[in-house]
């Protein structure tokens, strides 16, 4: 059963549970986490209920529009989702870099450093920067986001890589370094 398929129950019972922010809000902690269970990671429900509370109390409701301001304020709200939200529902020209999205960038611009630990800042920053030149400027932002996000998870994997179906082919310096070793056995 594929990712999805086992989030989609836990997904419906949740909006028939709380199918507006307001309902959210005006819950306690035991009943966000009576259907939150069986996803795990429970500080994620504590965080969403705070968010929420927040919102209603706040903000009259309205989530803020921006993505700076959503991950400034809003509990449990970091740096990917508020660029995938805001990009999404408001149209921000901004960027959401999930892990996917790190492990393409970092396939297109040959970086060989590591994306987590202490050492991470620096490479994540060029990511962040390059993934922010991309969607400048974007009509749609979201949708490129969104198609990122999916190429990362359906094409550009982990292992196995797709690489001859990529639109990125041409373009992507770890291909272009990798075919460069193999003809000269680097790889042999």
């Amino acid at each position: 059963m594929s990712h999805r398929k086992t989030v989609i129950p836990y997904y419906n019972k949740w909006i028939e549970t709380f199918p507006t922010i307001h309902a959210l809000a005006a819950a306690d902690i035991e009943a966000v986490n009576q259907r939150w269970k069986g996803l795990g990671y429970y500080p994620r429900a504590a965080r969403l209920l705070a968010a929420a509370k927040k919102v209603v109390n706040e903000f009259d409701g309205e989530f803020p529009s921006d993505a700076a301001s959503m991950e400034k304020v809003l509990p449990g709200v970091g740096r990917y989702t508020a660029g995938a939200v805001c990009s999404i529902v408001y149209n921000e020209q901004t960027p959401a870099v999930d892990g996917n999205v790190q492990r393409l960038f970092s396939r297109l611009l040959a970086l060989h450093a590591p994306l987590k630990g202490h050492n991470s800042k620096e490479p994540l920053d060029i990511i962040w920067k390059a993934a922010h030149k991309l969607v400048d400027g974007c009509s749609d932002a979201g949708a490129l986001n969104q198609a990122l996000i999916e190429l990362g998870s359906t094409v550009c994997k982990p292992a196995n890589a797709s690489c001859s179906i990529c639109p990125f082919e041409r373009g992507c310096a770890a291909r272009q370094l990798s075919q460069v070793c193999y003809e000269y056995s680097c790889l042999a």
